[in-house]
C-alpha cells in the first residue's frame, strides 16, 4: 500500500505538457560535460560562467515538465535587450528566466525580469533594497511560473504551456521579497513584502507582511484580493538577549506555502543564535486563514535552525540544525514532534533537499568562508553529499566551487524522480548551473 500511495503521489506530477521547446525561443546551448576531480562522477553544466546564473531557491521548485528542464535565473541580456554589459552578483538591473533542457543543453528564454532605474524616486519610502536574485517558483500541476521583476513591485504568472504572461499584482505601497512561492496545484501564491515601519527604539524602519493570493491557474488572474496572513515589525533584540558575537534581529522572511496543502505556510523569523525561547525560534508555522500561528518547534538554546523547507508530501518541515557541527531534523509543525535525521557532521551541512519518498537527502557543506579561498573572489571548495536515510550512509557526490554570497551558493535540489541533483557553482564573480546524476 505504501508503494502504491507513493507512486500515485509522484505520478500526480507526471503530466502531459506542451513542450517548452515548442513555445519559447531557443537562445543557445552552453552544455559542458566534465568529470569531478574528487569522485570521478559526471557533472553536466547547463550554463557558462560568463554571467550570473542560478537555479531556483532550495525551498522552491526548479525542475520542470517531468524533470526535463531546469529553470534558471540569469543576468545575461534577454533577447532584443540593448544591455550588453556583464555585471557582478550585486547588479540589480535587468535579468531573465531561462529553461535548460537537461538532455540537449538547449536554453530557452521564458521571461524578462524588468528593471526600473527610477524605482527609488517613483515609489519613494515604499521602495526597499531587496535581494537581487531568486525571484520565481514553479507549479507542476498547471505548469506555471510565478515571479516578480527586478523592481520588486510587479508580480506575474507565466504559463509554460502557452507562453502567456499576466501581471498578477502591481504593488506600489511596498516591495516584494525573495522568493515568492506557489503550491503544486498552481492556485495559491504566498509572498511577503516590506513596507515602512517604526524606526524608534530598536525597530529598523521596516515591517514585513506575508500575503496569500488565490489565483485562477488557467486564466492567470487573481481571485478576490491579496489577504494578509501575518505581520512582523523588524527589530533588533535587546543586548541582553544577544547569544552570539552579532546582535540578533527578528524579522519575517522565506514565506513558503506548503506545496501539497495550500491551507498552510511556514516562514523564517529572525537571525542569530537562539536562547531557547519561543521569541527567538526560527521556524514558524501558520494557517493561511490566521487560525493558528506558532513556532513549528522551539529552537534549542545555542543552536541555529535554518534553511527550512517542506517535505514533498507536505507533512514535515525539514531544516538544518547548527551548533558548531551540523545536522538535519524534521518537525511535524502542527504537533511540534521533532525527529533527528542525522547530526554532528563536520564540516557542517548548510542547505538540504529531500527526495519525494524522503529516503534521500542531499546537502552541501559549509566550511568557514575565511578558510582556504581558492581565488580573489573568496570562492572556496565545498562537498555535495547524498545521505541515505534508511541505510544511514553518506556518499560524496562532488566537490564544488562555492561563492561567498548569493547567488553563488550550491543550493542542491533533487528532481522529482530522485535521479539527478541540480546545483549552482561559483565561476569567478559569476556562477553557472549544473547537475549530477545519482547512482544510489
Amino acid at each position: 500500500m505504501k508503494i502504491i500511495v507513493l507512486c500515485l503521489f509522484f505520478c500526480s506530477f507526471c503530466s502531459v505538457y506542451a513542450e517548452i521547446a515548442d513555445v519559447f525561443p531557443r537562445i543557445g546551448c552552453e552544455k559542458e560535460v566534465v568529470k569531478d576531480e574528487t569522485t570521478g562522477r559526471t557533472i553536466t553544466y547547463l550554463t557558462s560562467g560568463e554571467f550570473m546564473n542560478c537555479h531556483f531557491y532550495p525551498h522552491n521548485k526548479t525542475w520542470a515538465e517531468n524533470d526535463r528542464y531546469v529553470l534558471i535565473e540569469s543576468s545575461r541580456p534577454a533577447p532584443g535587450s540593448s544591455r550588453n554589459e556583464c555585471k557582478p552578483e550585486f547588479f540589480t538591473g535587468e535579468r531573465q528566466l531561462l529553461a535548460a533542457d537537461v538532455s540537449t543543453g538547449d536554453l530557452y528564454h521564458l521571461a524578462t525580469l524588468e528593471h526600473e532605474s527610477d524605482a527609488s524616486e517613483k515609489y519613494g519610502k515604499y521602495h526597499f533594497t531587496m535581494s537581487s536574485q531568486y525571484h520565481a517558483d514553479y507549479a507542476p500541476e498547471h505548469n506555471l511560473v510565478v515571479y516578480y521583476d527586478m523592481t520588486g513591485h510587479n508580480l506575474y504568472l507565466l504559463s509554460l504551456d502557452t507562453g502567456r504572461k499576466k501581471l498578477l499584482w502591481h504593488v506600489d505601497k511596498g516591495t516584494i521579497g525573495d522568493p515568492p512561492t506557489i503550491c503544486n496545484s498552481g492556485d495559491r501564491v504566498v509572498v511577503y513584502m516590506d513596507m515602512p515601519g517604526p524606526s524608534d527604539y530598536d525597530f529598523t524602519g521596516r515591517t514585513s507582511y506575508a500575503f496569500y493570493i488565490d489565483v485562477d491557474p488557467v486564466e492567470l488572474t487573481m481571485k478576490g484580493r491579496p489577504e494578509v496572513v501575518t505581520v512582523l515589525a523588524d527589530r533588533w533584540l535587546a543586548p541582553e538577549k544577544q547569544t552570539g558575537s552579532r546582535r540578533s534581529m527578528l524579522n519575517l522572511s522565506h514565506a513558503v506555502i506548503n506545496p501539497a496543502d495550500r491551507s498552510e505556510m511556514s516562514y523564517s523569523r529572525g537571525f542569530g543564535i537562539a536562547d531557547g525561547s519561543a521569541e527567538m525560534s526560527r521556524v514558524w508555522y501558520v494557517k493561511v486563514d490566521g487560525s493558528l500561528l506558532k513556532p513549528a518547534n522551539i529552537t534549542e538554546k545555542g543552536h541555529i535552525y535554518t534553511h527550512d523547507l517542506w517535505s514533498p508530501n507536505g507533512k514535515y518541515i525539514y531544516y538544518v540544525d547548527i551548533c558548531g557541527t551540523g545536522g538535519v531534523s524534521k518537525v511535524e509543525p502542527g504537533s511540534g514532534e521533532t525527529t533527528v535525521i542525522f547530526k554532528d557532521t563536520n564540516p557542517r551541512c548548510l542547505h538540504v533537499s529531500v527526495s519525494m519518498d524522503e529516503r534521500y537527502i542531499v546537502f552541501d557543506t559549509q566550511v568557514s568562508h575565511g578558510i582556504k579561498p581558492i581565488d580573489k573572489y573568496k570562492n572556496h571548495l565545498e562537498d555535495l553529499v547524498l545521505y541515505d536515510v534508511k541505510k544511514k550512509k553518506f556518499t560524496l557526490l562532488a566537490t564544488v566551487n562555492e561563492g561567498l554570497n548569493h547567488p553563488r551558493h550550491i543550493h542542491p535540489q533533487i528532481n522529482y524522480a530522485g535521479t539527478k541533483v541540480a546545483f549552482t557553482e561559483a565561476d569567478g564573480y559569476n556562477s553557472r548551473v549544473a547537475f549530477v546524476k545519482l547512482d544510489k
